[in-house]
């Protein structure tokens, strides 16, 4: 019998869910935090005796498949203008779903060094791999925008962030064919609106009021489910070479260029 997964002998058990902070004034940004989720995921390969199971990859694979990410600023007065931006417009970022890997062209999602990707070596079978999972998003957004309209400041008024994910436990064999164990599904939720205490100072205090609705400042994860995910838009990047890379999309947002009105009415 050759090297295979046990059927029944995959897990995914999350150690820490997933959670978010108020948003928290840091230097001259506005910090987005969050409570990292951890998972561990396991599984078992098979085999005659004197079989070498070298070669096998247990790890986890990331797909980002939704993101609401935009922020408004607004003057003193309403003749000092407001600007509004928005980091996961598609036409800025192109792609709406990706694959969340350090660098394009990655399969795998690394963020426990040494314990997030096990490669199995010569051994005894049956033979137990483990993993473990970690992530935990972040944004920034700056307190101040220099109105060029206007030619003067503003100030963060609001913003709404939303980042689901689709985590995945698979088995690479040495084939580098890939089995899909169990998979999960998560998100994180922002909306709040800010007051700086003056228009004056040059280091005010920060009011932070958070939306009051359930699930705008909030993080949520599904019961774990067999096998992969069935959504084609998720699965048609799970291994594809050519998925976008959630850093790339990222830094495509956050190069968003502000539009700006001679009001406090912007378009959005």
């Amino acid at each position: 019998m050759a090297i295979s997964y046990l059927p029944g002998s995959a897990s995914i058990k999350i150690t820490t869910k997933p959670g978010v902070k108020s948003p928290e004034k840091f230097s001259n940004d506005m910090e987005f935090n969050s409570v990292a989720i951890e998972a561990t995921g396991e599984c078992q390969l098979t085999g005659n005796a004197g079989d070498n199971p070298a070669g096998w990859t247990l790890g986890f694979i990331q797909v980002q498949f939704l993101e609401t990410n935009w922020g408004y600023y607004r003057g003193a007065t309403n003749a000092d203008g407001s600007a509004y931006v928005n980091r996961a417009s598609t036409k800025v970022r192109g792609a709406t779903h990706c694959r969340d890997t350090k660098s394009k062209g990655e399969v795998w999602f690394q963020n426990v060094a040494g314990k997030d990707l096990t490669l199995s070596t010569s051994g005894n079978l049956p033979m137990t791999l483990k993993v473990q999972f970690m992530d935990g998003p972040h944004e920034t957004y700056p307190l101040y925008h220099k109105n060029s309209l206007t030619q003067q400041f503003n100030f963060l008024r609001e913003v709404q962030l939303e980042f689901h994910f689709c985590a995945v436990l698979a088995l690479m064999s040495p084939n580098k064919e890939y089995t899909f164990l169990k998979h999960f599904l998560w998100n994180m939720h922002w909306q709040a609106t800010f007051k700086p205490s003056s228009f004056t100072d040059s280091n005010p205090s920060w009011t932070v009021t958070l939306n009051s609705s359930k699930l705008a400042n909030s993080a949520n994860c599904s019961q774990i489910a067999e096998g992969g995910p069935i959504d084609p838009k998720i699965t048609s990047i799970l291994t594809s070479a050519t998925a976008a890379n959630c850093n790339e999309i990222a830094g495509l947002g956050a190069a968003a260029k502000l539009i700006e009105s001679k009001t406090w009415d912007v378009v959005r």
